[in-house]
């Protein structure tokens, strides 16, 4: 997964994802939520025909440990015309990949 744009609310942001089953995806999403170090909420699509909103939460659990609450809600009358079969599985592999590049970057090897 890579993310351009600005992280200032009301952003567009260009997302671009490259799913376990070998497709690719880029959404444009706004950004709805930011508060670094605590939260990341972007979202879009139009109003009862298709939309997500896509969270990223971070919990402080002792000194040292944090824990994700990764999260996308989709709702909307064309939800189950939409591709979402690699969506869990490739979220299980982003957040495998972010914690091993964050505790790469931290030196820390510390189980929580």
């Amino acid at each position: 997964m890579r993310i351009d744009g600005e992280m200032r609310l009301g952003e567009k942001l260009v997302v671009h994802v490259e799913k376990p089953n070998g497709t690719a995806v880029t959404v444009r999403p706004h950004l709805m939520e930011y508060e670094r170090g605590k939260s990341l909420v972007w979202g879009g699509g139009p109003w009862g025909v298709f939309r997500g909103i896509h969270r990223f939460d971070l919990e402080p659990l002792s000194p040292g440990c944090t824990r994700l609450h990764h999260t996308e809600v989709f709702a909307g009358l064309f939800i189950s015309f939409a591709e979402l079969d690699a969506i869990e599985p490739g979220y299980r592999l982003m957040n495998g990949a972010l914690r091993e590049r964050v505790m790469d970057l931290l030196g820390n090897r510390q189980e929580c």
